[in-house]
């Protein structure tokens, strides 16, 4: 026979459930992902920035001559400056390296705040799940109050029974009111995250997703799209062609222009050209660059492992709350249904008091089932996100 706490923890596992909608969504409306997007622009558009040779410079003499009559002097010199040709291939690298590195950040900072609303709505799912429940029981305290009060007044229960009864429907009159609180509170959360624009979920059943079988397997997928690893690696990358640019200003720089003098009735003109020998400016620049790198592919390891190490114990912890949620679920299922203490009641197996044990038993089981698989659902939000 299936029973009405059977029926109600199967539906965990037979409603399909898809946020895409949701997050779509918020992923749209975010003032935090709008400002995001707007600063990952600019860091790009910054990066973009000193790829062109140095400005040409322009000198323009006039001098006065002594005596007179030996003239005026007019002297015009434009100069441009080129570094050498390997400088602007790796600044240009570094450039898009860096632009690399802020999609990468960006899209960290958006996974963070669409888990943030996936597990809003799963936290709003297990409080509608609940809200059911505790409608239940709170319809029933108040027919169990109801019908010991007019027993009371025939005499045929004591005072301590009906007190009983009414503090057992003033319970379940503040944990249904304290749900509602808190779903609202949830309702509003996800609005906020939606750019404040009311987003309904409905949902008041989960569909338990399973975990992969092979770790390794899937981690090796889960850490090949992972942005913030990705962005460390390009980090380091980019430290690597740092310390290319840096030994690479060691090259001369060239300057070449227009050289012009009148004087006298006399005009010279013709160009000219320079060469600047780096033998100070940069010196402990590739050192310094050196070091960042070696700095950087040290952090690399180092974020790899600790994300390895953080997936595992979340995938074992998600392995031991899916068997949590399991027995709970076995446990509910072996549970008297309520339908069976209703009729217990109404044939006088049970007493009032007896009936009033028993439905708070079950209510605190599929409490704590849907607690189980709350928790479960929230483990396998934080693996998930890291797989797409």
């Amino acid at each position: 026979m299936i029973t009405a706490s059977v029926a109600l923890l199967s539906a965990l596992s037979l409603v399909a459930q898809d946020w895409s909608s949701v997050l779509s969504s918020v992923e749209g409306n975010n003032t935090t992902l709008k400002a995001l997007r707007a600063e990952t622009e600019a860091i790009k558009a910054e990066a973009r920035t000193g790829l062109t040779p140095a400005d040409p410079e322009v000198e323009l003499g006039y001098l006065w001559g002594t005596p007179k009559d030996q003239g005026n002097r007019l002297d015009l010199n434009v100069t441009q400056t080129f570094d050498f040709p390997t400088v602007y291939h790796y600044r240009k690298m570094i450039s898009r390296g860096e632009a690399t590195v802020a999609d990468f950040e960006y899209a960290t900072q958006r996974k963070a705040i669409l888990l943030e609303a996936e597990k809003t709505c799963i936290n709003i799912v297990y409080h509608n799940a609940l809200a059911n429940a505790l409608k239940r029981r709170l319809d029933s305290a108040q027919s169990i109050a109801d019908a010991s009060q007019r027993l009371s007044d025939k005499g045929e229960i004591s005072t301590l029974d009906l007190r009983k009864a009414v503090l057992n429907l003033v319970a379940a009159r503040k944990d249904f009111e304290s749900n509602e609180i808190n779903l609202r509170s949830l309702e509003d959360e996800l609005t906020r995250l939606n750019g404040g624009r009311e987003i309904k979920v409905d949902d008041d059943a989960f569909c338990v997703s399973l975990l992969p079988e092979d770790f390794e397997e899937w981690y090796a997928h889960a850490e090949s799209v992972n942005p913030e690893l990705q962005a460390i690696a390009a980090q380091s990358r980019n430290a690597e062609n740092q310390v290319r640019l840096a030994q690479a200003e060691w090259l001369p720089k060239f300057s070449v222009g227009y050289v012009s003098e009148r004087i006298a009735g006399t005009s010279l003109q013709g160009i000219g050209a320079g060469i600047s020998i780096p033998l100070w400016e940069g010196k402990g620049k590739v050192k310094a660059a050196k070091a960042r790198s070696e700095a950087l592919k040290a952090r690399c390891e180092d974020s790899a492992a600790q994300f390895h190490n953080a997936l595992r114990n979340k995938y074992h912890q998600a392995m031991g709350l899916q068997k949590v949620a399991a027995d709970y679920k076995a446990e509910v299922g072996r549970i008297v249904s309520l339908e069976l203490l209703d009729k217990a009641l109404a044939s006088g197996e049970l007493s009032l008091v007896e009936y009033e044990l028993e439905e708070v038993m079950w209510y605190d089981a599929l409490s704590g089932a849907l607690e189980s698989e709350r928790d479960y659902m929230m483990i396998v939000a934080e693996l998930n996100q890291y797989s797409r």
